[in-house]
């Protein structure tokens, strides 16, 4: 009777995946909550033990919510137990000491090439101090050094340098993402010596050896570009990449084939299943199979996105082969558990989370498409024509389509790009990639034994690999290639995966069509998905530089950067006012970038401590030269809310994006004089200016005509001389104008030049391309 609702035939059905879930659950509820593992095991034990009570319960699903409940807090004491302890033993309790030590170990991985340095990935084994005392210690160590061609895996090594805690930057933890490979102390300038080699293990080198040998005949055989596509696609090297390669695939949403992945993975799983299976028969054909992608797993590194890889490869061959979809995502559950269990940190790794998605994709809806495309092309072909063309759009367009319908989201969220010609360009590139693999990978064989037969063979694969790189690069140099989106909120991404479980497990679907929904729920869920919609369209990016002049009782102007951040230059006179003009210009919930105080007058910087509270900038800088009266608890209110603080200086560059720059010209007594520059567009701020700064600027001599001026002190006509603005021959003049006869005298002598002003316009803004630039007034 338990399955009336449903619920329990579906778990009945997959109680792997539940389970395994379940497990995931534990760890990512444990990096939420600060408890102790002898909170988590207690909590582990009781829920076993009522399992076991329950044993002959008639409810199954009482007694399966128990068992989940065990693995839940089991995956929660995974987690606290994967954090290793720093203490005087481990090699990162020496971070951040800001001397210089040495350190003795072993190259556990052969060195990795950068552009002008190497690095070097040690276990550590002894840490010496410079008073001469030393200490044995375990832990692994990044280092970076110099260029050395005689160090090879196995190597001890003696390093010296300074050791760090690895960085956290703006937009990427460098933290957590050593974390996830056991890694908590840097040494990023090093000095290196070689003591002795042959310290590794000698099937480990040995695979390195024959890994390094192959990537040096790819290279004699193939040129340069189509030699460093092929290391990466069969070696996992992609050291010998350009940053300009790794871009266009990047934006066209073809990395995939370049990174060892579940489909490289898969088509030398099928040429093993083809090769062995015509040898040995189907069941010794797969085991042979299995043991060919083991050793070549080995071969490329077996590092952790290797071996899920070579996981969700092989699991994805099973799936499409077998057809059983329940047996496959329990298997896919087990995988990601099994992974979790060894390493609770990868579950954070993106590269983890897309390879789940994209097999989850091909498991859940290749078939689906399938059917629903045969189905089409009986419909409306000819049945040999349909039969034809049926295999190819299957194995291509199903595929990628189904793979991409899970891991878009993820690929939104985390880098904030939209691939525009990904399914095209995959489309155009895919069939080529098994014949490129297979006769790469026969021309590295063939090229080791004797060279000339490898460049006979690499003929054919030099046309499939020059082919794929020009695909690539024609999608990748087309307009609007990839739109760069400002952010793809978390919610978004919560609510596609609601929508695809909806319509994905017929269980849910049948429960949710028995809800009858209130006319006015629906016209809320609607108006709150039209305003996410826009507000996501409205933060987008438009590779346009926005400035306005906000009408907020003072002086405050707003940026928005061509890759869509924002840039708060003064506060206005009034916090209110302030955050009134701002919501007018700054999507919903998005916050600052920065705050410039250019200036140091009650009606430039009045508004801070609202500022501050309420638009949550991530840094804030200052002009005025020393802390004094509101600027005094400025400076203290700033860290205390984990705003970066600094003190700006003449020649310092805000980098806008798209190659815009704003330039600190010059600090003086009142603040300092602020110009934006991108490609033909230039405007002058000069919000502290004063009359030393106009005699060492030489009345603008050096800066050239401007495409926008905003007169200095309101307009005060001392400090806005006709030569002044003459010389900079602006084509707009704005002014921060809240009194009617505030530089009146100013006005009158600017004669026929366009001049606008907050008292009379309202807010003021200018948008440019670089090329062109348009006026919006509030009130023309």
């Amino acid at each position: 009777m338990e399955n009336k609702s449903g619920n329990p035939s579906l778990l009945r059905a997959l109680p792997l995946l539940w389970l395994s879930i379940t497990f995931l659950a534990g760890i990512l509820f444990a990096s939420l909550v600060a408890v102790s593992l002898w909170v988590w095991l207690p909590l582990s034990g009781l829920a076993a033990a009522a399992t076991i009570a329950f044993r002959k319960h008639n409810s199954w699903t009482l007694r399966f919510f128990l068992a989940a409940a065990c693995i839940l807090f089991l995956g929660a004491a995974r987690y606290q137990v994967s954090h290793p302890v720093i203490d005087t033993d481990n090699l990162a309790y020496y971070n951040d000491t800001g001397s210089w030590v040495e350190i003795r170990g072993i190259l556990e991985q052969p060195v990795v090439q950068k552009d002008g340095y190497i690095e070097l990935f040690i276990r550590a084994e002894n840490i010496q101090f410079q008073n001469g005392e030393s200490q044995q210690v375990t832990g692994l160590l990044l280092a970076r050094t110099e260029y050395r061609a005689d160090l090879n895996y196995g190597d001890r090594l003696l390093l010296s340098g300074e050791l760090i805690t690895p960085p956290v930057y703006e937009d990427f933890s460098y933290r957590d993402y050593l974390a996830r490979q056991s890694i908590y102390a840097l040494m990023p300038f090093g000095s290196v010596e070689k003591l002795e080699s042959g310290r590794g293990n000698p099937l480990w080198a040995a695979l390195y050896v024959l890994r390094e040998r192959g990537v040096e005949t790819l290279y004699r055989i193939y040129p340069a570009r189509e030699a460093s596509l092929l290391a990466g696609i069969l070696l996992g090297d992609e050291s010998g990449l350009s940053e300009n390669m790794k871009l266009v695939f990047n934006e066209t949403g073809t990395r995939h084939i370049i990174a060892i992945s579940g489909f490289n993975i898969s088509i030398i799983a099928g040429f093993f299943l083809a090769l062995f299976g015509r040898w040995l028969g189907a069941r010794r054909g797969a085991w042979a199979a299995g043991i060919g992608i083991g050793l070549y797993t080995l071969l490329v590194g077996a590092d952790t996105s290797v071996v899920r890889a070579a996981i969700m490869g092989i699991l994805t061959l099973f799936a499409l082969q077998t057809g059983r979809q329940s047996l496959a995502l329990n298997s896919l559950g087990f995988s990601a558990a099994l992974m979790t269990l060894m390493n609770p940190l990868v579950l954070w790794d993106i590269g983890f989370q897309l390879s789940f998605a994209a097999t989850l994709g091909l498991v859940l809806y290749s078939e689906p498409l399938r059917a629903r495309v045969d189905r089409w092309l009986d419909a409306h072909l000819l049945d040999d024509l349909a039969k034809r063309i049926s295999r190819p759009i299957n194995d291509y367009l199903v595929l990628t389509v189904a793979a991409q319908i899970i891991t878009l989201p993820i690929l939104l969220y985390y880098f904030h790009r939209l691939s525009i010609f990904s399914l095209p360009a995959n489309l155009l590139i895919l069939p080529a990639q098994p014949a490129l693999m297979v006769l790469g990978g026969f021309s590295v064989l063939a090229g080791i034994i004797l060279l000339p037969l490898g460049q006979l063979v690499g003929t054919f694969g030099w046309a499939l690999a020059a082919y794929t790189i020009r695909i690539v690069e024609f999608f990748g140099n087309l307009p609007w290639a990839s739109q760069s989106l400002s952010s793809f909120p978390l919610i978004l991404v919560l609510l596609y995966f609601a929508f695809l479980a909806v319509i994905s497990i017929p269980a849910l679907r049948q429960r949710i069509r028995s809800f009858h929904i209130q006319p006015v729920v629906g016209l809320v869920a609607l108006a709150a998905v039209s305003f996410w919609t826009w507000n996501a369209a409205l933060a987008a990016p438009d590779g346009r530089l926005s400035l306005a002049l906000l009408d907020a009782q003072g002086e405050a102007l707003l940026i928005r950067t061509p890759d869509g951040r924002h840039m708060l230059i003064n506060t206005g006179g009034s916090a209110n006012d302030l955050l009134d003009s701002v919501s007018l210009h700054i999507p919903f919930r998005q916050n600052l970038d920065w705050i410039i105080l250019a200036g140091r007058r009650q009606d430039q910087i009045g508004g801070i401590s609202g500022a501050l509270e309420r638009l949550s900038p991530e840094a804030i800088g200052w002009a005025i030269r020393g802390f004094e009266n509101q600027v005094a608890s400025i400076g203290n209110q700033a860290p205390q809310e984990n705003i970066q603080s600094v003190q700006l200086q003449p020649g310092d560059f805000f980098d806008l994006g798209s190659n815009a720059q704003l330039e600190v010209v010059a600090v003086g007594k009142r603040g300092a004089v602020l110009l934006i520059n991108w490609q033909n567009f230039q405007a002058l701020l000069p919000l502290g200016l004063d009359f030393d700064q106009m005699e060492d600027l030489n009345y603008a001599a050096d800066i050239g005509p401007m495409d926008l001026l905003l007169l200095a002190d309101s307009g005060y006509p001392p400090l806005n001389p006709p030569e002044w603005i003459s010389n900079l021959s602006p084509t707009v003049i704005w002014v921060s104008a809240n009194a009617k006869d505030s530089g009146t005298q100013t006005m009158i002598e600017l004669g026929d030049l366009q001049a606008f002003r907050t008292d009379r316009n309202g807010w003021l803004q200018v948008i440019t391309d670089g090329q062109q630039m348009w006026l919006e007034v509030e009130r023309p």
